[in-house]
């Protein structure tokens, strides 16, 4: 657990996270409105037309929250990564510190 100033970081729960969303970014791309109804469903033409429509932009705003989504999954992945490597560095430097007898 990586702490600063009262601030810490927990990578095992970041990591719980990304999977999460992982997960959601799946069952997103699952997900697909069925678009195909018939005029004759809605009773009339310009209704069914505005149900198209809707579909549309509706899979244009579910389009877009997955890609946010997916930027949001790579981004925990690359703090995570960060945190990874800034700990094996420190880790490192202490055990250097460890080995190194100051000299006595």
């Amino acid at each position: 657990m990586a702490h600063s100033d009262g601030f810490f970081v927990d990578p095992a729960a970041l990591s719980g996270a990304q999977a999460d969303i992982g997960r959601l970014l799946g069952d997103m791309a699952e997900f697909k409105l069925d678009p195909d109804h018939s005029p004759s469903v809605f009773g009339h033409d310009e209704l069914a037309e505005s149900a198209k429509e809707f579909h549309d932009r509706w899979q244009d705003g579910v389009e877009e929250l997955a890609d946010e989504t997916e930027r949001i999954y790579r981004g925990l992945g690359d703090t995570i990564g960060e945190y990874k490597r800034v700990d094996a560095e420190n880790a490192a430097l202490i055990e250097e510190l460890g080995d190194d007898d100051g000299g006595r």
